[in-house]
Parts: structure tokens; C-alpha cells; sequence
């Protein structure tokens, strides 16, 4: 495993060298206007002291904008660091459809895919979302205070991703020849996957749990019948472990009429848009089917 902190301009003066650390991931920008002050010289640090470096960007508006800010302050970085999307502000509703947008934009104008930081209360957010495919997770959580780096086992569920890439376990790490605070961090992949993300990898290689697969199954990513049980024994899956999941995910989702659905739908329950579509099929149900007869309902209004 690696050892790493990330920092801002909270941080400003530290001096990295002497940490002997293996990576350092730094804070580029804000919203659409903050360039943080730091970022260049913490970025020159790190690259005189052969340290694997990352730059984020806090997320607090518009994706596909802030994006495109965040790529004209980091494009020189390119294929030297892995970059990350640190969506933590309430004020955005929907941090799933929000790292989508992201990251869709990001990747066109970057080539890469950035990581997700998120809190591990709040991972359910990205259910069912494309970011959990392409992007690994930087996962925030601080089991217990800590000073310096732990055992490394992370004591959260990481659903709906498979596990995390980097790990942030704690804001009060106390390190030599710096009086304050520090995040510390701990990086589980190699070197080479390091460097693989910086030149625009997906996430590195990982075991999906079976709700994860299952729900792939039902959207069709698996193929049918003897095909599906061939796809998933030859990429290591229980077969049957899969598919007794999709008949239950499946159950449920048929326990309602597609009128029940409907309702729900109307109600707002399902979302609207591409978004609705995509939730919809994802459990099992016919979009045209469910929008038909909410498209039928909302007439009689």
C-alpha cells in the first residue's frame, strides 16, 4: 500500500520533500472561478521529490462548467497525475447525476477519468450511476482520531463500488517539520495502476459485488441464458450466486403493476429525463410500457 496525504491552500508553506511520503494530491480549483494559490509549487514539490501526484477539484455548481475549469488549470498535468472530483456540498442535489456530467466532460476534453471522493455516508448516492464503472473511489471516512497511518483495513461497505482505490482515514495527522493538521491517506493500488489512471484508464480491474452484477444483468451487460452463464463464469463470477439476485431483484420489481409504477413515477419517485429511463430499465421494467400509461394518467388531469 501507499502513503499519501492530500492538501490546499490550508496547507500553504508545507514543505513536502522531507515527508518522504509516496504520493501527494493537491486541490486545483473551486466552482468556476477559484484557482487555489498552491497548487503549482505543491505540484513542483512533489515532482522534485519523485512523489505520484493528483490534483481535485471541489465540486459546487454547474458540472459540465466546472469541468472545463478544472481542465484548463490541470492540463499540463495530463499523464503525470491522477485527478478526482471531491463532491461534498449539500447544496447539489443529485451527486450521482452530477459526477456523470462531470466526468463525461472531463474525460472529452482530458482523456482521463477522474476519481471520486465522496463520504462513505453518503455512497448511496451514486446507485446505479456510469461514474461507478469508469471512475475509482476516494473514500472519506474516519473511523476513529488518528495521528498517523492505521492498519489500512477500511471498516466501511464501499457499495456501490467494489472497493476503493484511496483511502482518506483521517484530517488530524500530525507529521515532522509540520505543526498542523494534515489528511492522511492511504492509496491501494500499484504504482503502475497509478499510472495507468493518469494516462486514462478506467478503474482498475475490480470484483463487483453480486447486487452490482445483478443489476447489469437485468440491463442487458451480460447477454442471456447459457451465453450469460458463460460471460460470468469465465470473468470469475458465481453464476448462481448472480442470478438467484436477479430473480429476487426481479420479484420485487414485478410485485408492482406497471399502474403502481406509474403513480410512482408521477409522484416523482423515478426521476425525470434520461435519468428516469435509466432507472427504470435498470429494475426491470418497460420504460415505454410505464411512460405510456403515466403519459395515459396525467390526460385525465
Amino acid at each position: 500500500m501507499l502513503k499519501g496525504i492530500d492538501i490546499s491552500n490550508w496547507q500553504s508553506g508545507l514543505k513536502l520533500r522531507p515527508l518522504a511520503l509516496d504520493f501527494v494530491i493537491a486541490k486545483a480549483s473551486e466552482g468556476v472561478s477559484f484557482r487555489d494559490p498552491t497548487f503549482v509549487d505543491f505540484m513542483a514539490q512533489a515532482d522534485n521529490a519523485k512523489m505520484l501526484t493528483g490534483a481535485y477539484h471541489f465540486a459546487t455548481g454547474n458540472p459540465v462548467n466546472e469541468a472545463t475549469y478544472f481542465y484548463t488549470i490541470v492540463k499540463s498535468r495530463v499523464e503525470k497525475s491522477i485527478f478526482a472530483l471531491d463532491l461534498e456540498d449539500t447544496q447539489i442535489v443529485n451527486w450521482g447525476a452530477y459526477a456523470d456530467a462531470f466526468v463525461k466532460e472531463f474525460k472529452r476534453l482530458s482523456g482521463v477519468y477522474p476519481l471520486i471522493y465522496t463520504s462513505a455516508g453518503f455512497l448511496n448516492r451514486y446507485a446505479d450511476r456510469e461514474c461507478v464503472e469508469t471512475c475509482a473511489l476516494w473514500l472519506a471516512g474516519y473511523p476513529k482520531r488518528a495521528a498517523w497511518w492505521n492498519d489500512g483495513i477500511i471498516p466501511y461497505k464501499t457499495y456501490p463500488w467494489a472497493k476503493a482505490a484511496i483511502w482518506q482515514f483521517t484530517g488530524t495527522g500530525q507529521l515532522a517539520n509540520y505543526s498542523g493538521n494534515l489528511d492522511l491517506d492511504w492509496c491501494y493500488l500499484t504504482r503502475e495502476e497509478w499510472s495507468a489512471l493518469a494516462k486514462g484508464s478506467k478503474a482498475p480491474a475490480t470484483t463487483k459485488s453480486v447486487d452490482v452484477l445483478a443489476r447489469e444483468v437485468i440491463a442487458g451487460k451480460w447477454g442471456a441464458g447459457d451465453e450469460r452463464k458463460k460471460r460470468l463464469t469465465a470473468a470469475g463470477y458465481n453464476y448462481a450466486a448472480v442470478q438467484k439476485r436477479v430473480n429476487q431483484m426481479l420479484s420485487k420489481a414485478n410485485a408492482k403493476t406497471l399502474y403502481d409504477i406509474a403513480r410512482e413515477v408521477i409522484a416523482g419517485k423515478w426521476g425525470a429525463g434520461s435519468d428516469r429511463k435509466h432507472r427504470l430499465q435498470l429494475a426491470g421494467y418497460n420504460y415505454d410500457a410505464v411512460q405510456k400509461i403515466v403519459n395515459e394518467i396525467m390526460k385525465s388531469y
